[in-house]
């Protein structure tokens, strides 16, 4: 398999290898020179596969990175896949045609060089992938692509086709292709058919890896390990090749071979390089010495007839100082590019005024080395420069102006005629040159300072809209904040006043107790009564009681100005009866009926507060209820009304007189001097009210009773 094979190729006959040249022998070359190009120097792949010679001296390689070009100067690659190089080539009607692995297609150049890869789609739909892909072959019914996997036809319409020969390799013979398969056999294909034909004599396990016509309707066939072979398409047989030469490409394993110089056959072999001999099998001496035995593959003929050979380490020049041209060729120079200070310019017809132009060319087909060159720019040169080995020229301060350059090349000997090239740019002034560019920009720069300072008045103007509506706002905070302080001094001084009279009534209701129970306690040591004495003790504990009820109140005040409200779910009821329950002692408790209706019995609210404000409400209405009258009662009743519930404590006792409804929820107010209680009671309950967020709310009428309601939100 050729996939498989070591791809090696060595120059036929050198010094000391292969086969001795009899003395007699006259050289091919009177002198012959090699130049080896590495990787190095193109900058790509070390291995390079296959080659061809474009009609206008330009060289192309199939490399292992992609596809190399040189125009005698420089080298260029060209990527055809993310990972992949390029083993066929074949250039048709201005498109460079590839094959590499499981890919193929066709490049374009535009008028710049510039490289348009066209991949076909074809295989990579396919099922089975093709691999490599070594041959491509035109002929009228289309393109052969030759891969081992099989060979496909590609038809001037576009469209594909699969021949079904496997493993083998195609060649053009008269007016079919020859498809020489790894069992010997051989197949004649046109258009789309396969037909086998011919077998290889007594061979089994190689295949024909060169076809080179012999004479008219003889082709000789170059196999890999058995030498070679003459085609007679007259008689139709295959017989081998009757010449010495034939033994040692046997022995060496043909790689690839094709004719030259007319007469000629050069070939490459595995293992022991380069073979040139005539059509009688004669070899010729090639007076090298430089070339590898290892490494050599496939061979181009540039239009000066010099040979070229790719191989696994670089490509190989093979030349002679004096050479002759095809007939055919017409070389040309081309100017490869032009650029300036910015980089390569692509709008030559208007390039902006450069501070430096440089104009590259090159003439394919010729080595830089080979030429010299002349030029005169057309409209800053008076005349034609020096011939010069320059590739390259290079202005500076070019003004505005229409301008067309002009190259001519020689060979160095004078020997060859080059067509010249010419090529046409304009320079025009930079835009911020241009008397109208230089208006408008002064323009812009008036419009934009009027915009700046348009711009500076309206943020000023804002800047002074925003501080008036700060500072009006400041204003009205500062008056807001009088306003607070005047009432903050209003609740001060209320609350100093409260301070001073509760600290003023406190002292004078700790003390009467307290001096009551000092003189009581005095009399009772004189007393030796015990009727007596028992009476100056309750009248004691009376005033001890008396003093009781007034710390609790004092405490009851300062839980709550000091406290957090707690809110947790509440049974009404129950507190209701713990209240009742400590009201148990008082003398009326049992004169008085108390009943509770309760329609509204779970409130979220702080327990505490709420004990706190229905112990004094029921507290007060037993303390000064009428018990002498008929049917002394108090009723408590909730309800819910809208979002609030209501909590009423109603009795049918005495009753307050509208002259002191007013005051009774004052610190410390009684009604009179006689009043048992401290004065601390409701103004307690209506403190905790507010705490709650609720209020407290009283009606009353003399002689019929009073009812005290708890307003609390829901």
């Amino acid at each position: 398999m050729r996939l498989c094979r070591l791809l090696f190729f060595v120059l036929s006959y050198l010094p000391g290898y292969g086969y001795a040249v009899p003395p007699a022998q006259q050289p091919l070359f009177d002198s012959l020179v090699v130049r080896h190009y590495s990787y190095g120097e193109y900058k790509a792949g070390s291995g390079n596969y296959c080659g061809v010679a474009a009609p206008d001296g330009m060289l192309y390689f199939g490399n292992s990175e992609g596809v190399l070009s040189y125009d005698g100067l420089e080298w260029k690659l060209y990527k055809v896949a993310d990972q992949y190089g390029v083993t066929a080539l074949l250039l048709k009607d201005n498109k460079l045609y590839y094959g590499g692995y499981n890919v193929a297609g066709y490049i374009t150049f535009d008028p710049r060089g510039n490289a348009i890869i066209h991949p076909f789609k074809f295989f990579g739909r396919l099922q089975e992938k093709p691999g490599d892909i070594w041959q491509i072959i035109e002929t009228k019914d289309g393109l052969y692509f030759q891969s081992y996997k099989d060979i496909y036809l590609l038809k001037p319409s576009g469209k594909f086709y699969q021949i079904g020969v496997p493993n083998a390799h195609i060649f053009k013979i008269q007016d079919f292709i020859l498809a020489s398969d790894f069992t010997g056999r051989l197949w004649r294909i046109k258009d789309r058919q396969a037909t086998p034909w011919l077998a290889l004599p007594d061979i089994y396990d190689d295949a024909v890896y060169a076809v080179v016509p012999l004479t008219a309707n003889r082709d000789l066939l170059f196999t890999d390990m058995y030498g070679v072979f003459v085609l007679d398409h007259t008689t139709q047989t295959i017989k081998p090749w009757q010449v010495p030469v034939n033994a040692e490409l046997a022995k060496y394993d043909v790689y690839h071979a094709m004719p030259y110089l007319d007469s000629l056959i050069i070939c490459t072999t595995e293992t022991n390089g380069l073979y040139v001999f005539n059509k009688k099998g004669q070899k010729k001496k090639i007076p090298v010495s430089q070339l590898p035995k290892l490494g050599m593959r496939e061979i181009v003929l540039d239009h000066h007839r010099q040979i070229w050979i790719t191989s696994g380490d670089g490509i190989y020049h093979i030349y002679e100082h004096k050479y002759t041209l095809l007939e055919n060729f017409k070389p040309a120079v081309k100017i490869k590019s032009i650029s300036s200070e910015l980089g390569p310019i692509t709008q030559i017809n208007r390039i902006f005024e450069p501070n430096y132009l440089v104009i590259e060319f090159a003439t394919p087909g010729f080595e830089q080395a080979e030429l010299e060159y002349s030029v005169w720019l057309e409209g800053y040169d008076d005349d034609w420069t020096p011939w010069e080995q320059t590739n390259r020229k290079e202005y500076t301060s070019l003004g505005h102006g229409d301008y067309i350059f002009h190259v001519k090349a020689r060979t160095r000997d004078g020997r060859y005629a080059i067509a010249p090239a010419s090529l046409a740019f304009g320079v025009t002034l930079p835009l911020y040159k241009r008397p109208a560019v230089i208006a408008l920009i002064l323009l812009l720069m008036g419009l934009l300072a009027f915009m700046l300072l348009r711009l500076r008045y309206l943020e000023l103007k804002k800047a002074h809209a925003d501080l008036e509506v700060k500072v009006n706002e400041r204003t009205a905070q500062l008056r807001d904040e009088r306003e607070k302080l005047k009432a903050l001094n209003e609740e001060l001084s209320t609350a100093n006043a409260e301070l001073d009279n509760f600290v003023y009534r406190s002292s004078h209701d700790l003390m009467a107790p307290l001096k009551s129970l000092r003189g009581l306690m005095n009399v009772t040591r004189l007393e030796t009564d015990d009727k007596t004495i028992n009476k100056y003790i309750d009248m004691m504990e009376a005033s001890v009681l008396r003093l009781e009820r007034f710390i609790n109140h004092i405490m009851e005040y300062s839980i709550n100005a000091k406290s957090d409200s707690i809110h947790t779910t509440t049974d009404l009821e129950v507190v209701l009866n713990e209240i009742l329950e400590e009201l148990s002692h008082f003398d009326k408790r049992h004169a008085i009926s108390i009943s509770l209706d309760l329609q509204q019995k779970e409130l979220n609210t702080d327990p505490k507060r709420l004990k706190i404000i229905l112990s004094n409400l029921l507290t007060n209405a037993i303390k000064y209820h009428n018990t002498e009258q008929a049917n002394p009662a108090i009723k408590v009743t909730s309800y819910k009304k809208g979002h609030e519930v209501h909590i009423s404590v109603q009795d049918n006792g005495h009753g307050i007189a509208p002259e002191h409804l007013q005051k009774i929820f004052d610190m410390f107010y009684r009604a009179s001097e006689t009043s048992e209680g401290s004065g601390l009671g409701l103004y307690i309950v209506q403190d905790t009210a507010k705490k709650l967020g609720g209020r407290i709310e009283v009606a009353s009428q003399p002689g019929q009773g009073s009812t005290f309601t708890l307003i609390l939100p829901e």
